[in-house]
């Protein structure tokens, strides 16, 4: 299995920043302790498939990745590998329309909300 990581991602989890190294460190984990590699810094440029299986990928760097299973974890505006999925002929399947929505709220009440009255402010 191949995970390929950009170090142009630009994400705002909703999860949480408290929460999210733990969580991303357990994925990490997790998939190196399987036999995983994760490869930082590099872009997928191809696919290669034979008898409807993957093959191998092509990274950035020209490296051929010999692997059976690949992690897409593309976002929403991966074009680039929506094209290189949609040639080789890799069904694509829409999700649903999600809209994130940020309301500003007072401190006092944000105090109030996560420590119950315990907020000396």
């Amino acid at each position: 299995m191949v995970l390929i990581v950009t170090s142009k991602v630009n994400a705002h989890p909703h999860i949480g920043t408290n929460k999210l190294p733990k969580i991303i460190s357990s994925i990490r984990n997790t998939i190196e302790k399987y036999g995983g590699k994760i490869n930082f810094n590099s872009k997928l440029i191809d696919i290669r498939i034979e008898k409807n299986k993957v093959k191998s990928i092509i990274i950035s760097n020209g490296n051929e990745i010999f692997t059976k299973k690949i992690i897409l974890a593309t976002g929403h505006s991966a074009r680039d590998i929506f094209y290189l999925l949609h040639r080789k002929n890799i069904k694509i399947e829409l999700k649903t329309f999600a809209v994130g929505v940020r309301i500003e709220h007072p401190q006092k009440l944000i105090d109030k909300i996560q420590y119950k009255n315990k907020s000396k402010k």
